[in-house]
């Protein structure tokens, strides 16, 4: 079989063979179109790709103007960039990352330079890095303060909806709870919980209601504002990760 190597038109890469067609008009001559070859591509190691190229680089249309070559090709490879520390790519083969001032050794975290050829901590991105940890932490204590707010509270051993607008439903209720003792009339309501079950209540019960809601926000408040204060003393990235802002919250809603 008379097998040809097809290369790419651009950067001369090694595409895959195909079968090579005979000229109809002159036997055993083997018709090669453009970029492609009938010379078997050189084996290749890691990062190298072969490539077909002429004695300047470029990738010749006919092959008898070229000859495959084996290369760099450091694409996919993660690198940094030395400068900046921003993951780059290389997406041409025959590049390396010294072409493009990048580097294959991982940098550790955003604390770190590149210097002397290697990445060392500097003290100023360290500190900067911490801040900026802090600050995502206290956003993160906060949003999870906020959402265990509207998730439900605790009364008379049911869980009661605290959306906002559950919230509203429960002011309305008690303003007509007070109103109606007020006018010496009686008043009663099933509430419906949080898991669908009635809850009755008569007028003390239903005025308990945002007071039993206005504890519930008070403690965890009170929690945030403790996990805030141990998230502010962090004098590291370790003693941050140490502080698990899920737990030690008042009951509620998970």
């Amino acid at each position: 079989m008379n097998l040809i190597y097809n290369y790419h038109p651009e950067t001369g890469e090694y595409l895959g063979q195909a079968v090579a067609n005979v000229s109809p008009r002159e036997p055993g001559v083997l018709l090669v179109p453009a970029f492609a070859a009938p010379v078997v591509p050189p084996a290749v190691g890691d990062h190298q790709c072969a490539c077909y190229l002429d004695a300047a680089g470029q990738v010749p249309a006919d092959y008898q103007g070229g000859a495959w070559q084996v290369v760099q090709d450091w694409r996919g490879v993660p690198l940094w960039d030395k400068s900046g520390g921003d993951v780059v790519a290389i997406t041409r083969p025959n590049v390396l990352p010294a072409d493009i001032g990048a580097t294959a050794v991982p940098r550790p975290s955003a604390a770190y330079v590149w210097r002397d050829g290697e990445w060392v901590a500097d003290a100023e991105l360290q500190n900067q890095q911490l801040a900026d940890l802090v600050e995502s932490q206290v956003s993160a204590v906060n949003a999870e303060r906020d959402r265990r707010e509207e998730a439900g509270f605790p009364y008379r051993g049911k869980l009661l909806d605290s959306t906002p607008r559950s919230v509203q439903r429960i002011t309305a209720a008690a303003l007509a709870a007070q109103a109606s003792l007020a006018a010496g009339q009686s008043y009663s309501v099933e509430w419906i919980c949080a898991d669908n079950s009635p809850l009755p209540l008569d007028a003390a019960g239903v005025i308990g209601m945002p007071v039993a809601l206005a504890l519930h926000a008070a403690a965890l408040h009170d929690h945030a504002r403790a996990l805030k204060a141990a998230v502010a003393a962090a004098a590291s990235e370790a003693d941050l990760v140490a502080i698990d802002i899920q737990a030690g919250w008042p009951v509620g809603a998970p």
